[in-house]
């Protein structure tokens, strides 16, 4: 019985805690953009477990001038969001995984830069290519520097140095939890953008990558 109970209330716990959790940074309502307009290209990168938004770096340079400085000489940044410990671990343990996915953590932003073309820069993974408008570039820019912490200066606050490449770790907006995880960000910022049909639950790379290669 006691075990039970002991198995029980983690389970009470998590139903009632999350709901009122962060969800942050919040969804924005995309601008109306004819398909004419859309002649800006974005990319969404899947490594297996996680996504991300590559975009020019120059659409970042007026939102995020220290990140702009950071990566003054590159051309695309590649732009992730997701649960501190475990995006930043350099040994991915049962402990981390559990405590991401069923306990409210702290966030964290990962910056890459670099000057090849997505497809190109990254051979092993997998990369769509999505047309937006001006509008929905700005739009999705907005979402973008609204994931980063802001020191009291309001300058974004640089963590550890990230997983590849030319890379940093900036501490992040909101809680990662069950229902605010690294892929559900992505499908925010995808909406934000303009791709209305993508799926806000979304709790896996593939689901994300799969919503986009039916919408293109």
């Amino acid at each position: 019985m006691i075990r039970k109970i002991q198995t029980i209330i983690p389970s009470l716990m998590i139903v009632i805690f999350l709901p009122s959790c962060s969800t942050l940074p919040k969804i924005l309502t995309p601008p109306e953009s004819s398909a004419a307009e859309k002649t800006k290209s974005i990319y969404i990168t899947s490594h297996g477990w996680h996504t991300g938004i590559v975009i020019e770096a120059n659409v970042l340079a007026e939102l995020l001038p220290n990140v702009n400085n950071r990566f003054s000489a590159k051309g695309f940044l590649e732009v992730g969001w997701g649960d501190s410990g475990f995006y930043q671990a350099k040994e991915i343990t049962s402990s981390l995984t559990v405590q991401a996915i069923f306990w409210p953590t702290s966030s964290v932003v990962h910056i890459v830069g670099f000057n090849l073309h997505p497809e190109y820069n990254f051979p092993a993974s997998k990369v769509v290519q999505i047309k937006v408008s001006e509008a929905e570039l700005k739009n999705l820019a907005q979402f973008l520097a609204s994931s980063f912490a802001r020191s009291e200066e309001g300058k974004t606050i640089p963590m550890r140095r990230g997983l590849y490449g030319d890379s940093q770790f900036y501490r992040g907006v909101g809680n990662y939890h069950l229902f605010n995880t690294c892929n559900k960000w992505t499908a925010k910022a995808l909406y934000s953008s303009g791709q209305k049909n993508c799926p806000m639950f979304m709790f896996s790379a593939s689901s994300v990558m799969s919503a986009l290669e039916e919408s293109t």
